[in-house]
């Protein structure tokens, strides 16, 4: 059963926020950089109806200065809440709607990626966890009611958890996605290798890591196609309006059954390095800023991201 999640109410008064941001903007290891490569958002979110959030329009500017906060700033953990707002006679503030997301990543298992070119791995194995650690306390400890197909890492059997080296196995992931595994060396012409069977990672050969349409695919070799939908959407201005982006990454977050791989290039954040696969954890309405969930932990922190910034980066 789908749970309808409640409507967004975000709160567009609460300006004090920024204030967190403008300590990071004179950084010059934050200046804006132009993004190169062409990137796309992978959304696996159930079947059915999807989920009502509301949208404010923004302008795009032609030169977005990133606005980035670092989650291991102590400020950054109140983005996380919902300021009270103006009519409210309480000044506490709850849990935003649009964070679950963060918390489930976490508590469902989200690790770092194992090697430097398994970003794409590591964010889909965080997925993949977190997906089934809620759909298990919701629907009971019944795994063959579960519409997942993990394979159960001997380390944790018999308990199944979705592994980096192990979601790479199998004859789907060999079929449509890439070759991992093992390979008869006598088939490749090129292998001077004599031993019969070795070692072989297609991720480590040209082009190098996994792109969307594969990443796509090894979400598809483990997840039911009656219950699950898989949607990429490209970041092309010309089809897609950067309000009409915050709005499904609002939906998708609102959704506890939902989920957001992002790919944008770390440059148009001010980052070291090129194009890189992370879930999406948060948005923040009034800073209008989303988190980052970076599997590179070894690398970055998460990293709350304007969603102009967030724009380029994927554009």
């Amino acid at each position: 059963v789908k749970e309808q999640p409640a409507e967004s109410s975000s709160n567009n008064n609460q300006n004090a926020s920024f204030d967190l941001f403008k300590a990071l903007k004179g950084n010059p290891q934050l200046s804006p950089a132009s993004s190169q490569s062409a990137t796309l958002a992978v959304s696996l979110t159930t079947s059915g109806t999807s989920a009502s959030s509301s949208s404010s329009s923004s302008s795009l500017s032609s030169h977005p200065v990133p606005h980035l906060l670092y989650h291991a700033h102590p400020s950054a953990f109140s983005l996380l809440y919902s300021p009270p707002t103006s009519s409210s006679s309480s000044s506490t503030s709850y849990l935003s709607e649009y964070s679950t997301d963060y918390f489930l990543l976490n508590s469902g298992g989200f690790d770092a990626q194992i090697n430097q070119a398994y970003c794409a791995v590591a964010s889909i194995a965080a997925v993949l966890n977190s997906l089934k650690y809620g759909r298990r306390y919701r629907e009971g400890d019944d795994v063959t009611e579960w519409s997942f197909d993990l394979p159960v890492d001997e380390r944790y059997a018999p308990y199944a958890y979705a592994t980096q080296s192990d979601i790479l196995t199998g004859d789907c992931v060999d079929q449509l996605v890439i070759r991992h595994g093992t390979k008869n060396s006598n088939s490749d012409s090129n292998d001077d290798q004599r031993s019969d069977i070795h070692p072989y990672d297609g991720i480590f050969r040209p082009p190098y890591g996994l792109n969307l349409a594969q990443a796509s695919l090894l979400l598809q070799c483990h997840t039911s196609p009656t219950e699950w939908k898989i949607t990429l959407r490209n970041v092309d201005p010309a089809r897609l309006t950067l309000s009409q982006m915050r709005f499904d990454l609002q939906s998708a977050l609102v959704d506890p059954d939902s989920r957001v791989l992002v790919n944008y290039d770390r440059k148009a954040l001010g980052q070291l390095g090129g194009g890189h696969f992370s879930p999406l954890g948060a948005y923040h309405a009034p800073t209008d800023s989303f988190l980052i969930m970076d599997v590179a932990k070894y690398k970055y922190p998460p990293v709350w991201v304007g969603v102009e910034t967030l724009w380029e980066a994927m554009g």
